[in-house]
């Protein structure tokens, strides 16, 4: 893990993966289908709307985690979290599942364009906990 700067805002980043046994992220373009990212505005439209239209478990967040704006969106099972920058652009994905992968340094998740770990600021919880 490296400290980033800048693009993370203080968040702790590693992007492409560089050595074994260490959780690094896929490039952000495998994430992307068709090589079109959700924008900020999107994720979060999307939010709202998966929080609208659950049935079952339901968690829907939009915060800002460091230096990034944040959405989240699960059904208890498995979920995504995407980090945009001031700009409204993807830069970093992290999807995750409640099956833990043996042997995986990322173990329930895969990250996309950087690792971001910081603690979430929630400014809308439209439903769920984190």
């Amino acid at each position: 893990m490296i400290a980033a700067n800048g693009l993370l805002g203080g968040c702790e980043a590693k992007s492409v993966p560089t050595s074994p046994g260490v959780c690094e992220a896929l490039p952000l373009s495998q994430y992307c289908s068709g090589g079109s990212c959700p924008d900020y505005e999107a994720a979060v439209a999307n939010t709202r709307r998966h929080a609208a239209t659950a049935t079952g478990i339901c968690i829907a967040l939009i915060g800002t985690c460091g230096g990034l704006r944040s959405t989240l969106t699960s059904g208890g099972f498995e979920g995504t979290e995407l980090f945009f920058d001031d700009g409204g652009r993807l830069v970093a994905v992290r999807a995750f599942t409640d099956f833990v992968r043996p042997g995986d340094p990322c173990r329930n998740e895969t990250y996309y364009g950087a690792v971001v770990r910081c603690t979430p600021e929630i400014q809308e919880r439209l439903c769920g906990a984190r």
